[in-house]
């Protein structure tokens, strides 16, 4: 949610504070505008900006997705982890058998724990 709301709030400022920019983007509307501030001519324009509150906006638009991707690794890696030691444990105990729904329902009971761990410390 972060990362969307810095996302939106750098947009807005753009379009507010710098409106001679946002016309020279070409006033996009809806889905067309991360693709408008990400292409060459796009980051162009936006370098050039001198604005301090746009560039405040867009500092933290990178940090917050930067976060996002490092939130995302970890929960890829976690979970990685998480299935290679839980299978691991499952072919040794021949008498245990778990269903995949069961397994399943750790996986995300995993997943759970590890966002609020990451919400913690954000």
């Amino acid at each position: 949610m972060r990362s969307a709301f810095s996302e939106y709030y750098y947009y807005q400022s753009v379009k507010n504070l710098e409106p001679e920019v946002w016309q020279q983007l070409g006033s996009p509307k809806y889905f067309k505008i991360p693709m408008v501030f990400v292409s060459p001519n796009g980051l162009k324009l936006l370098k050039n900006i001198t604005n301090q509150t746009v560039c405040e906006h867009a500092k933290k638009h990178r940090q917050a997705g930067i976060h996002l991707l490092l939130y995302v690794a970890l929960v890829l890696i976690g979970s990685i982890v998480f299935f290679k030691f839980a299978i691991t444990w499952l072919f040794n105990q021949t008498y245990l058998k778990l269903s995949s729904t069961l397994i399943t329902l750790c996986f995300f009971k995993f997943l759970y724990n590890s966002s609020k761990f990451i919400k913690d410390i954000y």
